[in-house]
Formats: C-alpha cells, structure tokens, sequence
C-alpha cells in the first residue's frame, strides 16, 4: 500500500479495508481460466487498481485495469509498475527465468479450499 491511502497516519493492525494497489495471480493447473477470470474480475470490482495474471505455461502476462483493457504481454515486452510502482521496469522474460519444469511439477497447498493461486490456461484461452 503506498502512503497516503491510509485514513490516518498509521495503518490499522489486521485485516484493512482499503483495496491493495496491485493484485497479482499466477496460473497453475489444475485450476481453469474461467476460474482465474472470475478472481480477476472481483478483484477489480473490489477497487484494485491492476491485477496482473503470470502464465508461466505460455511465457505471458496480463494486465487487466479498471477501465477493462488487457494489455498481453510476452518475453520480449517490458512490464511497466509505473501506476501503482513509480520507476518499476521488467522485461518479462526475467519474470519467466528459471521458472522451468519447477512450475510444471508444482504441487499447489489449499487448492480447492477458496485461496486463489491462479487458473490453468489453454490454447483456446488467450484474449
């Protein structure tokens, strides 16, 4: 949360009521894009700014805002935070480095018990 957003001065302890400045999701199977369009879509009805979606399965990332666009981008884009980060730059290939067959194997804790990690994408599932 940046400064300022806070009514008073400090921020309460526990649970706020403010929506973050930036949500972030990562899509890992078994979970299905449906799925991970509908947490996008309360998120952003809550009042998130963006909500960026990492699909290590296709190397791309969404960035979903308020006013309903979606920029794709893939490894050779540049992922701007400027909104919500003022000065953030990544080439999105650095957020894919590494991520290998680590992903593919990953075993997601609480799925199915209502904690969002993601949603499996398809072929078929590109915007």
């Amino acid at each position: 949360m940046r400064r300022g957003r806070f009514p008073s001065a400090t921020p309460s302890d526990g649970h706020g009521r403010i929506p973050p400045d930036l949500a972030l999701a990562t899509v890992l199977p078994p979970e299905t894009a449906g799925a991970v369009e509908a947490q996008v879509e309360e998120w952003l009805s809550t009042g998130i700014p963006p909500v960026w979606v990492i699909s290590p399965d296709t190397q791309r990332l969404h960035v979903h805002r308020q006013d309903g666009t979606v920029s794709t981008l893939r490894a050779a884009d540049v992922l701007s935070g400027a909104e919500v980060i003022p000065g953030f730059q990544c080439r999105v290939a650095e957020i894919f480095a590494g991520l290998g067959e680590s992903i593919s194997g990953l075993q997601v804790p609480g799925h199915g018990t209502g904690r969002r990690r993601g949603a499996g994408a398809t072929a078929g599932g590109e915007d």
